[in-house]
C-alpha cells in the first residue's frame, strides 16, 4: 500500500492553514507557493490560504475547512503566536481538536518583516511550516490542568481603580482584599476608603462606604505584603499591617498601583513613568512573566484566562505607553476574576516539566535554576531523593531541562524527540 493511503487510516493527518494577515505577510512572502509545497506532503491533507485568519470571516473559514477535512493535527502560519495563538486555538477546540495538537508559526515576524528578498522569504516559510508539521506528527494530546480556585481576589493598591475592582468582586458577593502601602505622598480616609485628594478629573471612583460591601471588603492601609505562597487559584498571603501580621487566602490577584511619574528634565523630554520598586517586588514573588526591562507581558482582550493564572496586572499600573484607562482595566480585570470564582476552577495549559525519576540523581541543580520556585527534592524509597514538579508554578520555561545533566527532565509538548523533528524537518525543506 502507498504512503499516501495510509493517511487517515493508522497514521496522524495535518492541517494547514495560513494567513495574508492583509498584506502584510503576502506582499513578501508567496503563500499559494507554500501551501503547494506544502500540500505534496503524504501527512498534508489541506493547505489553505486565507486574508485575516483573525476576522470573524478567516476564523469561520478554518473552522468550516477543519469539518471538512477532520485531520486531527492544524498548523497556522500567521503571526506571532503571542498575539493570536490562543484565541485560534480555542476556535479550533470547539470543532474537536485537542489544544496540544495546534502548532502555530510565526511567518510575519520572523519571515515577511525581515527579509527584503521574496523568493529566500519564501523558502524560509516553507521550511518552518513543514518543522512544525515534522513536530506535530510526533507530538501527543494532552488534557489541561484542572485547580480550584478560592472565592476571594486580592487587590493591590487602594486608589480609585483598586476601589473600583473591589467593590465590582463584592457586589457579585465574593471577598476582596484592598492592600497598599500608601505612603507620605498619599494619605487615605480609611473610614469611607477614598483618598483624601480625591479623584482625578473625568473619573467616578465608586464609594466602599455601602453597608453591604464594607462586609466584602477589607481594607489594610498602610500594610505591606510580605510574602506570597501558593500557585493557580490558591494563594496565601502575609499582610504586615499597623496591626500586626495577616494572613489571607485569595483565588485571584490584580495588581492596581499606579507608576512612579518621572517628570521631564530641563530639555523639554516628555515625562514618563514605571513600576514602582514595590510593584516590582510583587511581580517577582507572584513570577509574573516579564521582559529584561521589567514590562509585563502585554495580554490583549483576545487573550483568555489561561494566560494568566488569575493574576491581573493593569497596564496603567506599569506606565505603558497607549494604555486602557486605569479605572475600566480594573472592572474588566474584576469581571474575568469573577468569572474564575464563579466557575470555582481554572484550566491550565499542561506545558510543564515532568521528571523521568529513573533517571534523576537527586543533584538538585534543577531546583537551583528554577525561577518559580516549582522544582524541589522529595524522599523516595529507600532513602533516595528525585526531583518533583509542583505543577501550580511550574511555567514551562525549561531552564531545569538545560541544567540536569542525566537528562532526567523533559517539557511537555516540546520533548527532544518532537524538536529533532521539527529541526530536521526544516533541514528537509531547506535541501529541496
Amino acid at each position: 500500500m502507498k504512503e499516501e493511503e495510509q493517511v487517515g487510516k493508522d497514521r496522524p493527518t495535518v492541517a494547514v492553514y495560513l494567513c495574508r494577515c492583509d498584506g502584510e505577510i503576502s506582499q513578501h512572502v508567496d503563500l499559494e507557493e507554500v501551501a503547494e509545497r506544502i500540500s505534496l506532503l503524504p501527512d498534508v491533507r489541506v493547505a489553505g490560504v486565507h486574508d485575516t485568519l483573525c476576522s470573524d470571516d478567516g476564523r469561520k473559514f478554518m473552522k468550516e475547512n477543519r469539518g471538512k477535512d477532520n485531520s486531527d493535527r492544524v498548523i497556522i502560519g500567521a503571526c506571532s503566536p503571542e498575539i493570536l495563538d490562543s484565541p485560534l486555538t480555542h476556535d479550533l477546540i470547539e470543532v474537536g481538536v485537542n489544544k496540544y495538537l495546534v502548532n502555530q508559526v510565526d511567518l510575519r515576524e520572523q519571515c515577511a518583516w525581515v527579509h527584503s528578498d521574496k523568493e529566500r522569504a519564501t523558502s524560509k516559510a516553507a521550511a518552518l511550516t513543514r518543522g512544525a508539521i515534522q513536530k506535530a506528527l510526533k507530538q501527543e494530546p494532552l488534557e489541561d490542568m484542572i485547580f480550584p480556585v478560592i472565592g476571594a481576589a486580592l487587590i493591590v493598591g487602594a486608589r480609585e481603580p483598586g476601589q473600583a475592582a473591589a467593590k465590582r468582586i463584592a457586589s457579585s458577593g465574593f471577598k476582596a482584599y484592598i492592600v497598599d502601602d500608601a505612603n507620605a505622598a498619599v494619605d487615605y480616609d480609611v473610614s469611607q476608603g477614598t483618598t483624601i485628594a480625591g479623584p482625578a478629573e473625568g473619573t467616578h471612583p465608586p464609594s466602599l462606604s455601602d453597608s453591604r460591601l464594607e462586609e466584602d471588603v477589607t481594607l489594610f492601609l498602610r500594610s505591606a505584603i510580605e510574602t506570597m505562597e501558593g500557585g493557580v487559584g490558591k494563594w496565601t498571603v502575609r499582610v504586615r499591617t499597623p496591626e500586626g501580621m495577616k494572613c489571607l487566602d485569595v483565588g485571584t490577584i490584580i495588581m492596581t498601583v499606579q507608576p512612579l511619574s518621572r517628570a521631564s528634565d530641563e530639555k523639554k523630554e516628555p515625562a514618563t513613568a514605571a513600576p514602582t520598586d514595590y510593584t516590582r517586588r510583587i511581580l517577582h514573588m507572584l513570577h509574573v512573566g516579564r521582559g529584561e526591562d521589567m514590562t509585563i507581558r502585554r495580554l490583549t482582550k483576545r487573550h483568555l484566562p489561561d494566560l494568566n493564572r488569575g493574576i491581573f496586572v493593569l497596564e496603567s499600573s506599569m506606565g505603558l505607553e497607549g494604555a486602557v484607562p486605569a479605572i475600566e482595566d480594573a472592572i474588566s480585570a474584576a469581571d474575568v476574576s469573577i468569572a474564575i470564582m464563579r466557575k470555582g476552577t481554572m484550566s491550565i495549559p499542561r506545558i510543564i516539566a515532568r521528571v523521568e525519576e529513573y533517571r534523576c540523581r537527586g543533584c538538585g541543580k534543577c531546583a537551583e535554576v528554577c525561577e518559580y520556585d516549582a522544582v524541589s527534592l522529595v524522599e523516595r524509597d529507600g532513602g533516595i531523593r528525585v526531583a518533583h514538579i509542583d505543577a501550580s508554578r511550574c511555567e514551562g520555561c525549561g531552564l531545569c531541562r538545560v541544567a540536569c545533566c542525566n537528562g532526567s527532565m523533559a517539557l511537555l509538548g516540546y520533548t527532544i524527540t518532537q524538536l529533532l523533528a521539527n529541526m530536521m524537518g526544516i533541514a528537509e525543506e531547506m535541501s529541496v
